[in-house]
């Protein structure tokens, strides 16, 4: 990420994953999330983690799931 960045003026926000039946993903614990967010401080742009939203109309990243 470091050097996808680099140059940028980016701002990086962590959204943890909505899970859905159709993705193999599945959401990251928060300990984890925490964890890489501490590693993302360590670079020279702004870092939030966003609470997920969404989730009742199953949004992914503002994509809304299919239902068929």
């Amino acid at each position: 990420m470091r050097k996808f960045c680099r140059g940028l003026k980016v701002k990086i926000n962590l959204i943890p994953l909505n899970p859905h039946q159709n993705v193999s993903f599945s959401p990251s614990e928060r300990k984890e999330i925490e964890r890489f967010y501490g590693w993302c401080l360590s670079l020279p742009h702004p870092v939030t983690i966003r609470e997920s939203k969404g989730k009742d109309v199953k949004s992914v990243c503002g994509q809304l799931a299919g239902t068929s």
